[in-house]
């Protein structure tokens, strides 16, 4: 049970720091939209992830297998990562007209989404979670649904409190953040997912 435990949060805790699209994005918004507008955002991405882990407990092997043969997911996924970083590129100076905005002004509901979106069109993230489902699930303790779930539900439990205090921390750093900097981190934001985006793209091709 503790094996478990320990599994489930070492897994939890390495997801919040893969250094994929995510990560950068829940930063940046962190730091230019606020720490309740990343929250927002957040909570789409772990949707999405409660969405694939459903998804993949229950077609698992056969999903690998398809992906596998279909690799057209990995060049359609990819591609919409590409876009969206040269989106965010081209766009990044013209929303930096002022760093501190306000929470209020903010649509939460849109970044929800955002998140959901931006976590659901990579299928890297689809197949890692069923890697977990078909290599750790078989070696837990209570290989059954409700000790599947829980499973899940403290892996799910520790990437979101490690994110909430990643973004808490991102956010008092905010105050350092000038126009100049943002750009920058804009810039790094849109290349990070664009060589993801061609990464999924090549992946799919060969």
């Amino acid at each position: 049970m503790l094996t478990d435990l320990f599994t489930a949060v070492s897994i939890g805790f390495f997801l919040s720091f893969v250094l994929g699209p995510v990560f950068f994005v829940l930063i940046e918004t962190s730091i230019t939209k606020g720490f309740k507008a990343a929250v927002s955002l957040d909570l789409g991405v772990v949707l999405a992830d409660v969405f694939f882990i459903l998804f993949c407990y229950y077609t698992s092997k056969q999903l690998v297998d398809n992906i596998n043969n279909q690799p057209g997911l990995f060049v359609l996924g990819g591609a919409i990562l590409a876009l969206y970083g040269a989106y965010i590129f081209i766009q990044r100076k013209k929303e930096d007209k002022k760093i501190e905005l306000e929470e209020s002004s903010t649509n939460y509901f849109g970044l929800f989404i955002k998140g959901f979106a931006l976590n659901i069109i990579n299928i890297a993230v689809l197949l890692f979670w069923a890697g977990v489902i078909l290599v750790v699930v078989p070696n837990l303790n209570k290989n059954n649904s409700l000790g599947v779930f829980s499973f899940f539900a403290t892996i799910l439990a520790t990437y979101f409190i490690t994110d909430l205090i990643k973004l808490f921390i991102a956010k008092k750093l905010s105050s350092k953040i000038n126009k100049k900097n943002t750009s920058f981190i804009k810039i790094i934001l849109s290349l990070i997912l664009f060589i993801s985006g061609v990464a999924l793209i090549l992946k799919g091709a060969l």
